[in-house]
């Protein structure tokens, strides 16, 4: 059985904890999320280290006969180690799996959590929505990367999967322990996000936001928007 709860820490005062958080899209918006929640909480002691994939004028990003994907995960990974450096935290988080997989000393030598909300064969079967070339199976690279997953999800401490779907190939495909599973879905802070006063004008307001346009449905929404026999309303779009 899956353990559908939200992981907490022992019940004892002045935990060090390291967020290791990736800054990209909406990995931005998780990190202040959690930074919001954390600064809240007296008993925590947190390190927070930005996963930015890139230094300015860092001697990694001047390695220009590198493949870009490699200098960015050169990066990451001197990003982990130098975040973490020597001490031993009494957790680490990270809102995603990459630089856990590409610094495999994290995962072993810490108590690490790892979130996601997609696994890497997932990810692979929609390729084509993200413009992406999915993995060659017959490739010794796709192996080995497989392998380096399965290290981590198997490693780590606990995993935070964001549906079933993702935590059933977490299993499936990566032999995590179903145990160390807690599935949270995402969420917002209604503190900040509230419902505005309904304008009383009959007219229904619809809004798309988000970028990825055409994976996320948008073209759908236009061309109903442009066959719908319906009146009195109003479609917002902000990509």
């Amino acid at each position: 059985m899956l353990d559908e709860r939200v992981i907490e820490t022992e019940d004892k005062p002045h935990k060090t904890f390291a967020f290791l958080m990736e800054m990209q899209a909406g990995m931005r918006t998780q990190y202040l999320n959690w930074r919001d929640v954390v600064s809240q909480m007296p008993e925590i002691t947190a390190e927070w280290i930005p996963i930015t994939y890139y230094k300015e004028n860092g001697f990694i990003e001047k390695m220009k006969f590198l493949p870009n994907r490699v200098r960015q995960v050169a990066r990451s990974y001197r990003q982990v180690e130098e975040g973490l450096g020597k001490t031993h935290f009494d957790a680490v988080l990270f809102n995603t799996y990459n630089p856990a997989v590409v610094h495999r000393r994290s995962v072993k030598q810490q108590r690490a959590f790892l979130m996601f909300d997609v696994t890497p064969i997932q990810y692979d079967k929609m390729a084509v929505w993200y413009d992406q070339t999915p993995d060659n199976p017959r490739l010794w690279l796709t192996g080995y990367k497989h392998r380096r997953v399965c290290e981590a999800f198997q490693g780590a401490a606990g995993l935070i999967v964001w549906t079933h779907w993702a935590a059933q190939s977490a299993i499936q495909d990566y032999g995590a322990d179903p145990k160390k599973i807690s599935i949270v879905p995402p969420g917002v802070d209604p503190h900040k996000w509230k419902p505005g006063v309904k304008p009383q004008d009959g007219i229904t307001r619809l809004l798309f936001t988000g970028g990825a346009f055409r994976r996320k449905g948008g073209d759908l929404l236009l061309k109903w928007a442009k066959n719908t026999q319906k009146k009195n309303w109003e479609l917002h779009i902000v990509t």
